[in-house]
Parts: C-alpha cells; sequence; structure tokens
C-alpha cells in the first residue's frame, strides 16, 4: 500500500488535479496503477472522504456529483 501512496503523492498529474481544482478521479486511479503493485482494475475502489468515487472497477455514482465536486484547500497567505 506505501507504493501505492506514494506513486498517487508524486503524480504530477495528481498535483494538477489538486491543485487545479479538477475533479478527475482517473489521475488518481492511473497513477495507482504505475506503482506497479499488482492492481487489477476490478479489485480497485477509491474514495474521498465519504465521498464514493470508484467501487469495484466501476465509477460509483457519487452524490454530490463528482464531476461537480470542487477541490479546495484553505489560501495560505503570501508576503
Amino acid at each position: 500500500m506505501a507504493k501505492v501512496g506514494t506513486a498517487i503523492v508524486r503524480s504530477p498529474l495528481v498535483k494538477t488535479a489538486l491543485f487545479g481544482g479538477d475533479a478527475n478521479w482517473g489521475r488518481i486511479v492511473c497513477a495507482a496503477g504505475y506503482a506497479g503493485a499488482g492492481i487489477t482494475p476490478e479489485t480497485v475502489s477509491l474514495r474521498l472522504g465519504d465521498l464514493v468515487l470508484f467501487e469495484a472497477g466501476v465509477p460509483a455514482g457519487a452524490t454530490p456529483p463528482w464531476s461537480t465536486f470542487k477541490i479546495t484547500a484553505p489560501r495560505i497567505p503570501t508576503a
């Protein structure tokens, strides 16, 4: 699991999605696949908090819809 987590947080595509507020769960799943941990699509599930995005290899009907989900973080003031 550590390999998968490391691959996700180091992925430039995942970083782009998060910092750009782009709701693209496919980038997260793709980065996990690149980890070389023997992941099979049929067994992958992805959740962000209570929001289920991908379950047993199938996109879930997330509520609210993932396409309208906005990733936001508090702004850090710069001097």
